[in-house]
């Protein structure tokens, strides 16, 4: 299952609907990170998957490579602690 997930998500990055979406995200930040405004936005983020392949634009976040790493660093480590305490 998780193989084909992974599949059907890259297939989806690399399609034409998905460059079209974050072209748009992209144009909507002004070309600046919407994590720290300060760096340049390169990278789009999903902030939730409930709408896969047919997302809202306020779903996505344009974000520069340092906030993007931040997120996914957040995501993968014990971020849960605050949610235990």
């Amino acid at each position: 299952a998780e193989y084909q997930r992974r599949r059907e998500y890259d297939a989806y990055i690399r399609s034409p609907a998905w460059a079209l979406k974050r072209a748009k995200v992209l144009a909507r930040c002004g070309g600046v990170c919407e994590g720290c405004r300060d760096g340049a936005a390169v990278e789009v983020h999903h902030l939730t998957y409930a709408h896969f392949g047919d997302e809202l634009l306020f779903e996505l976040v344009a974000l520069c490579k340092g906030c993007h790493d931040k997120v996914h660093l957040a995501h993968s480590s014990e971020d849960l602690e605050y949610a235990a305490s």
